[in-house]
């Protein structure tokens, strides 16, 4: 399975005064911040892919940090919440997919560098990946 890459520009170019501004809803997703490690689901690279329809509808396909992570409906209710607040957005979909499987690789640089001095587990251990 290929691994994704962070997302780093709008999977779908969106125009048109009814329509929710990309930078708007990558903003917003911005804010909904992994409560284990303190970063944003941008940051980490959890964020796989953004859709949004012509009528304002917003698709995230989002993963997590580990396929058993207890935190997975959390994230996905931080990013309902913080895109429909977003100008625009007629409904949100969060949808959590387990595969390709997420890696510290996908992580900003910022973000790792933010981590470098924490014991992680396998955050830490990426050759165990």
């Amino acid at each position: 399975m290929q691994t994704p890459s962070p997302l780093t520009e709008p999977a779908v170019p969106v125009s048109g005064p009814s329509q929710p501004a990309q930078a708007a809803i990558l903003a917003a997703l911005d804010t909904v911040i992994d409560p284990e490690l303190g970063l944003s689901i941008l940051e980490l690279g959890l964020v796989y892919r953004v859709d949004v329809t012509e009528d304002g509808r917003v698709l995230v396909v989002f993963t997590a940090t580990s396929p058993a992570c207890p935190l997975a409906d959390v994230l996905g209710n931080g990013i309902l919440r913080a895109v429909s607040g977003v100008l625009g957005v007629q409904g949100v979909r969060a949808e959590l997919v387990r595969e390709p499987v997420w890696t510290p690789s996908l992580m900003t640089p910022a973000a790792m560098a933010k981590l470098s001095g924490r014991r992680l587990g396998r955050v830490d251990a990426e050759e165990d990946w």
